[in-house]
């Protein structure tokens, strides 16, 4: 039977269909800028089914913590979504004081 699951915005995989996840953060020269991307890939590992990128500042004098949160939250349900083998949650704001 095949399921598909929401993984990623408006895409949908197949758990049973997925062989790996790669996750990689890179910042740019300066260092305020985090790029982070996860990866899924087919039984084989060699095809890409899923490649998630996003960018959130880093720099905290001018970097809001719920940003961060989101980004780090958004990728870690790929990953939680695919092991569990049901949508992922969405993100709800969290409040700081």
């Amino acid at each position: 039977m095949a399921l598909l699951i929401k993984v990623w915005g408006n895409t949908y995989l197949n758990p049973a269909c997925v062989g790996k996840i790669e996750f990689t953060q890179k910042f740019n020269d300066d260092g305020d800028l985090r790029t982070s991307t996860t990866t899924v890939f087919d039984l084989t590992g060699q095809h890409s089914l899923l490649t998630a990128t996003s960018e959130v500042s880093v720099d905290f004098s001018n970097s809001i913590p719920a940003h961060i949160d989101r980004d780090n939250f958004q990728h870690a349900q790929i990953v939680q979504s695919i092991l569990n083998e049901k949508d992922a949650e969405r993100w709800t704001q969290r409040v700081y004081a």
